[in-house]
């Protein structure tokens, strides 16, 4: 089971007990594993957004056989001009990449 099928199958415990409370009953049995469901869901996410990105656990990805390719989706934040420089980030963790490209006005500069 997946990390989000199992933060589903805990918000439908949530609800399954949820239609048991009864509303006169104050210390509900119920009431109690609605709150400790809803730690372990809240527990359960913050870990998963804190999680580094990968292609899966011990899985590296190599198309070429040799680079290894990036688990990050990134997103294009930020162009700069005359060699094109783009910064991208990952829209889950952050990381942030960078990649150019020369255009007709490139210029090689000496030190």
């Amino acid at each position: 089971m997946k990390k989000e099928e199992a933060i589903a199958q805990l918000r439908d415990l949530i609800r399954d007990r949820q239609s048991f409370l009864d509303k006169s009953e104050p210390n509900s049995v119920f009431q109690d594993d609605i709150d400790a469901l809803e730690y372990a869901v809240n527990h359960l996410q913050e870990h998963v957004q804190n999680l580094p990105c990968s292609h899966g656990e011990g899985v590296t990805v190599r198309p070429d056989g040799v680079h290894e390719l990036s688990p990050h989706a990134y997103k294009l934040t930020q162009r700069l001009r005359n060699v094109t420089v783009e910064v991208l980030t990952c829209e889950k963790c952050g990381d942030v990449s960078v990649a150019w490209h020369r255009q007709d006005d490139t210029e090689e500069v000496d030190e």
